[in-house]
């Protein structure tokens, strides 16, 4: 004899799969433009991190119109009236570690963490410990990211949504899918235009005097570690990683106003019901688009991250590759230590780092010394007589 339990829950399945046929067969499911209203409502994450990859300060950024931008549109409204950020959240975890006062910090910027993520050794190993030597480039602008060929696959699939997208009026002389698409790029283009995108990505101030020496890397247990030195007069990458709230007055209401314009093109899109296969293919595109713009790897330079590699440390033993990096620039090693040994050092290692500690005191109370005898042989340095 069955068990009741048994009984009572293959009626249950039986039930659940009597109502899925027949919602299944009915005919709004078959109809094309039931499934366009659907997709317009889902991959807001997506879009976002498109965005946040692709926006600099020019007016024209090469992210396609797809689904889920009026998902988007109200989850960026949202997050403008609470944090404040329009860019999202990295994606990777990293730290920043000033190499000359040893402070480090959790990266919040969405390009810099990328920059960790994205980082591929130049000898691809993946034993020991890689430091790779970077130096800002002076020729070229943080900031102003360089275009590859993310940002040309973004300009092609935007043409090819418009050459689908006048078929139906050149075949048929139906041009509501030509409208609906230009309606959408243009409200794409005036949400990537906000200025505050750029504003996030790239507050911070200057060097002013000497050079910054910032080290970025996943943290402990990771196998590679960049260094990026800046002249005077470079942005400050260790302002840029704190991911600033910049506030434009301007952005919220002209969100909500983005906001509201979406959800009209949605209910514009549900009133066109003809060469719907036509809408869903454009959408299909731009979501490809969105997609490999928010996940493919790109270069530093793309990201507006110009550097020049000046040099390379690899040791299979990770303090091996610290003493090594202290000779290549000074207080690099010194300062990833206690990333990579938070816990009690050996006695070697304690040696080793008072030595060098003694050793670069040492040198600046010479330079101190020194300055101070230059200024006193100077005659046109100003000094008070004691009376």
């Amino acid at each position: 004899m069955e068990h009741p339990a048994l009984f009572i829950l293959n009626d249950a399945i039986a039930n659940i799969t009597q109502i899925m046929e027949k919602h299944t067969t009915e005919p709004h499911w078959q109809d094309p433009h039931c499934i366009l209203i659907v997709l317009t409502v889902i991959g807001g994450d997506i879009i976002r991190s498109a965005l946040a990859s692709l926006t600099s300060h020019s007016t024209f950024t090469p992210v396609a119109f797809s689904f889920g931008w009026v998902a988007y549109s109200f989850s960026a409204l949202l997050s403008k009236v609470g944090d404040g950020h329009l860019m999202p959240a990295p994606d990777c975890g990293a730290i920043l570690v000033n190499a000359h006062s040893g402070y480090s910090r959790a990266i919040s910027s969405w390009p810099l963490a990328r920059i960790v993520r994205d980082h591929q050794p130049p000898d691809n190993r993946q034993d020991g410990l890689t430091i790779t030597f970077y130096r800002t480039r002076t020729d070229k602008a943080t900031g102003v990211p360089d275009r590859d060929g993310v940002y040309y696959f973004g300009v092609l699939v935007i043409v090819m949504q418009f050459a689908i997208a006048s078929m139906p009026g050149v075949l048929y002389g139906s041009w509501s899918v030509f409208v609906v698409t230009l309606f959408g790029t243009i409200l794409v283009q005036m949400n990537s235009a906000l200025g505050q995108w750029y504003d996030e990505k790239w507050s911070g101030g200057s060097v002013q005097k000497g050079s910054e020496v910032v080290c970025i890397t996943r943290g402990n247990g990771d196998s590679n570690v960049q260094v990026v030195i800046t002249g005077e007069g470079g942005m400050k990458l260790e302002h840029i990683a704190t991911g600033r709230i910049v506030s434009r007055r301007a952005t919220t209401p002209i969100t909500f106003l983005l906001a509201t314009l979406w959800l009209l093109h949605l209910v514009t899109v549900e009133r066109f019901h003809a060469y719907t296969w036509f809408s869903i293919i454009i959408g299909a595109l731009g979501m490809l688009q969105n997609a490999v713009a928010a996940t493919v790897k790109r270069s530093p330079g793309a990201l507006g991250f110009h550097l020049k590699q000046e040099g390379v440390v690899h040791e299979k033993k990770v303090f091996a590759a610290l003493q090594a990096a202290e000779e290549v620039e000074h207080k690099v090693g010194l300062s990833l230590m206690p990333i990579f040994f938070p816990g009690e050092l050996r006695e070697t290692e304690k040696r080793w780092m008072e030595s060098k500690s003694l050793e670069y005191t040492r040198d600046k109370q010479a330079l101190a010394v020194q300055t101070a005898s230059s200024s006193a042989d100077d005659p046109n340095v100003y000094r008070l007589r004691p009376r």
